[in-house]
This record gives C-alpha cells, structure tokens and sequence, in this order.
C-alpha cells in the first residue's frame, strides 16, 4: 500500500511504543489495521494523527478493557449501595445522609410508615433530622 493511499497518517515525530514489548510504530511503518487497533486499545492515540477517515472513533466502537472493567464495577458497586439503601429503608434504618438524598414527600412517607415523629411543617433539614432520629409517633386519641 502506498502512503498516499493510507487513510491514517501519524504526525511527523510521533512515535507509538508497545509497553513490554519492543515494537513502536510511526507515521513510515504504521498500516491503517494496526492503527485502528492501536487506537481501539487507547483512544487517546488519535493526538498523534495527522490524518483518520472522518468519524473513525465511533466507526471503531472504542473499547476501553480497564474502562469497561471501572464500568461493570462501578455498576456492581451502585446495585449493592441501592441494595443496602432499600433493605435500610424497608427495616426503618435509613441515616441521616440516605435520608437527605430523598424528597419531602418521600421522608414524610418513610416516616409515616415506620410510625417516626416529625414536623408536618419543617422544612427538609429540620424534617431530615427529625425523621432520622426515629422518634416513635404520638398515637392520636
């Protein structure tokens, strides 16, 4: 393949070096399949092109192995808090912090379904610290 018929041209200067191993790739050696892949493995690469076919990030479907990992265990982590949070919730143990990431309307739920006292007219900090010291609820006569 001709270098005019390349559709990737690396910057003049720029070198790509392959971690652990001793092979490096420039604008003289580079072929348009080891650029797409070297650019699927770190998307920051593309810098270091002059030239790439218009909209080739997205055409590659970037993958990230590490970022997909953080991904997937970003994910894992935010089904265990929502987990915590809704058994908390359901035993009458939210804290004041989980309280707080509520509306109104929801603390004043919790609270009337755990029987907890509170100001029907307090605004959100005050209702937040009242419901979150679990206060049984005067029964009405």
């Amino acid at each position: 393949m001709g270098k005019q018929e390349r559709k990737y041209r690396m910057k003049s200067g720029s070198v790509i070096r392959i971690k652990g191993t001793n092979d490096y790739y420039s604008d003289a050696n580079l072929t348009d399949e080891v650029a797409e892949k070297l650019l699927k493995v770190n998307p920051n690469r593309s810098q270091l092109f002059a030239k790439m076919p218009k909209d080739a990030m997205k055409k590659l479907k970037v993958t990230d192995p590490d970022a997909e990992a953080a991904a997937k265990a970003k994910a894992e982590a935010e089904k265990a808090a929502q987990e915590a949070f809704d058994k908390a919730k359901e035993a009458g143990e939210l804290t004041y912090d989980q309280l707080n990431t509520l509306t109104i309307d929801k603390i004043k739920e919790y609270a009337d379904a755990h029987k907890y006292a509170y100001e029907s007219s307090a605004k959100k900090d005050d209702l937040v610290t009242q419901v979150s010291e679990k206060k049984p609820a005067q029964a009405d006569s």
